[in-house]
């Protein structure tokens, strides 16, 4: 009786350990053709709709600010995980005002987008060059979006079975739960909250034939969403050039400057549409 016991126990795990459900893969989609077989080979591109309204990103930003006196400044961008994307400035700059532009990449010049859109945390700090003093260090978060049919939110293809599975939660920003956030128009005025969305926009391409199809899908929540596709009634051409090329935009550091004090705080805004900050 006690090894029946034991065997059944054993089953149970073995069960369990083959429970996609609880296997931790967060994305995975299958393709099959009309006929049922699996379709191999094909490109996949994952892009999160990001907002529950018209507004989007951009997929490059310029950084504009005003230093009150010679700083050590720190401008530095994270994902939502906390690692270290991008350093744009850690150098001694003089007093005035100062531009620099992320073009969305990495420290090793790739494209830091995972997905096709992203949220970043953006952080400066500055430092009193005399004194080693913190003058002020605040962040704020800021949406760089790279276009839906960009070869860059390219995030793998199927494997000979048909499918495709994906863990990196950068992918899915909504799943990271940063609740209502303010959003401005292109004038900087403020205009109410929205909250990310949880639409997310497959596209399958054939990088043979070009010919490609495009779903939206609902991701409910961080467990595992599979989705199955049937490969037809598909589309040909590049849907790139159908798509509007979105120009860079500004992001301005403003904050109140006394006549000789050094600022000790700054805020972001007019990022259109950056509605983070």
């Amino acid at each position: 009786m006690q090894k029946i016991v034991i065997l059944l126990i054993l089953g149970l795990l073995l069960m369990s350990c083959t429970d996609d459900s609880d296997s931790g893969v967060l994305f995975s989609l299958d393709v099959v053709d009309s006929a049922g077989n699996p379709v191999s080979g094909l490109l996949v591109d994952v892009n999160n709709a990001v907002f529950n309204g018209p507004w989007g990103g951009r997929p490059e930003t310029t950084i504009s600010f005003e230093v009150g006196e010679e700083s050590q400044i720190k401008l530095e961008i994270f994902d939502l995980q906390n690692e270290l994307v991008r350093t744009l400035i850690d150098d001694t700059l003089d007093a005035g005002q100062h531009n620099v532009c992320w073009n969305g990449h990495n420290n090793v010049d790739e494209p830091a987008n995972f997905g096709g859109t992203n949220i970043f945390r953006y952080q400066m700090t500055a430092i009193k060059t005399t004194s080693g003093e913190i003058l002020y260090q605040e962040s704020k978060y800021m949406c760089m979006e790279l276009l839906l049919y960009s070869y860059l939110s390219q995030v793998g293809s199927t494997d000979e079975a048909g499918s495709f599975n994906l863990e990196n939660m950068l992918a899915f920003p909504h799943l990271f739960n940063l609740g209502e956030q303010e959003k401005y128009d292109e004038d900087g005025n403020y205009c109410g909250k929205f909250t990310l969305s949880d639409s997310i926009n497959i596209k399958l391409t054939d990088p043979e034939t070009e010919e490609y199809m495009v779903a939206t899908v609902l991701m409910g929540s961080s467990k595992h969403n599979h989705y199955s596709f049937v490969w037809e009634n598909l589309q040909t051409g590049c849907q790139a050039e159908e798509t509007e090329e979105i120009a860079n935009q500004a992001v301005i550091i403003d904050r109140g400057i006394g006549d000789d004090e050094v600022p000790t705080g700054f805020f972001l805004w007019g990022n259109y549409p950056n509605p983070f900050n």
